[in-house]
């Protein structure tokens, strides 16, 4: 798909809840995954066959959508200087005034995050607090398996999974895309390695950095 950045991001999120319901439909009969474009371009023709009458999925959807844009404070000038950012998350980078033009139709949440170390952000929901979710946001700007591209569909992962008492913090948090997270639990897997290159190994196999909390 080829267009202005800030438009397509749109209807990316509109092909979302179609592409998850088939995503779930293949999780439920225990089918291998396959990438996630595919899943993707399935959505894509979901959702046009929708339009022209068939049922929508069951939930997501609707006219709203929620696109992050990352856009240094000093940029609201007008326009950016080397070395400022002014982006759609996971698309690429917009002129500034695309960013004001999208703000005029948008809620806007901002996440002050100046002087906190997001590596010592520990909580102890098993929802990453808006902090995190940020910092992952800009760590990652597709999913961490190495080979993967996908920059939709992003869930965040708790590396040593939250129910084995792995700790909602940076260090044991990841963004994958829904086949490998689904596929990281179902086979029992962990994330090892740097950035957005690593590998998916055996849990027997794996020394995190996290040690399970202790009561």
């Amino acid at each position: 798909m080829r267009g202005p950045l800030d438009l397509t991001a749109r209807i990316m999120k509109q092909i979302e809840p179609y592409a998850n319901e088939i995503f779930d439909n293949v999780h439920k009969i225990g089918a291998e995954y396959e990438r996630a474009g595919a899943y993707a371009f399935d959505g894509l023709l979901a959702m046009a066959d929708a339009a022209d009458g068939a049922r929508p999925p069951a939930k997501g959807g609707g006219p709203d959508t929620s696109v992050i844009v990352r856009i240094d404070l000093d940029a609201l000038r007008g326009w950016t200087e080397p070395g400022e950012i002014c982006e759609i998350v996971g698309a690429g980078s917009i002129p500034v005034h695309v960013a004001l033009r999208m703000a005029q139709d948008a809620f806007l949440k901002a996440v002050v995050t100046d002087g906190v170390d997001v590596h010592k952000v520990v909580h102890l929901d098993r929802r990453p607090p808006a902090v995190l979710m940020t910092a992952l946001h800009e760590l990652y700007q597709h999913c961490v398996r190495e080979g993967c591209d996908a920059t939709t569909n992003l869930e965040a992962d708790h590396n040593q999974p939250w129910s084995e008492g792995g700790q909602t913090r940076l260090s044991n948090l990841n963004l994958a895309c829904k086949p490998d997270h689904r596929a990281k639990h179902r086979k029992n897997l962990r994330f090892e390695g740097l950035g957005t290159r690593k590998r998916l190994v055996p849990a027997a196999s794996w020394t995190g950095p996290d040690p399970p909390a202790r009561c």
